[in-house]
């Protein structure tokens, strides 16, 4: 993958898993903190805020949060697959890491989530 792919990817993530109220569109009112946008950006700074891009993740998330019951849980089903793919001789080093930030209950729906076969 190269550099530009990685910094997509990046930037992907990090807007899918930061909450809306979070984001630069939310703070000159464009979105509201369920991303539901509520006015058309009009200057520069608010169409920068909510360019193609962000837009884009913005209806991602949205979607995905009809079917994930909050974002909390969106982090962890995007942590688990981020995980999976990097998921080999590392796997203890990452179990340990996990054990110092989520509670038993998290750590058994990102492990299942690891697990699942349908996500390979």
């Amino acid at each position: 993958m190269g550099a530009f792919s990685k910094l997509q990817a990046v930037l992907f993530v990090s807007l899918l898993t930061k909450p809306f109220k979070k984001w630069e569109a939310y703070k000159l009112g464009i979105i509201d903190e369920k991303g539901v946008k509520i006015k058309e950006p009009k200057t520069k700074e608010e169409k920068d805020s909510i360019d193609l891009f962000k837009n884009m993740i913005r209806k991602i998330k949205v979607t995905l949060l009809k079917f994930i019951p909050s974002e909390k849980y969106l982090q962890f089903i995007l942590a688990a697959y981020l995980l999976k793919e990097n998921l080999d001789e590392r796997e203890s080093v990452i179990k340990i890491e996990l054990n110092k930030v989520l509670s038993e209950e998290e750590q058994m729906i990102v492990f299942e989530i690891i697990s699942d076969p349908i996500i390979h």
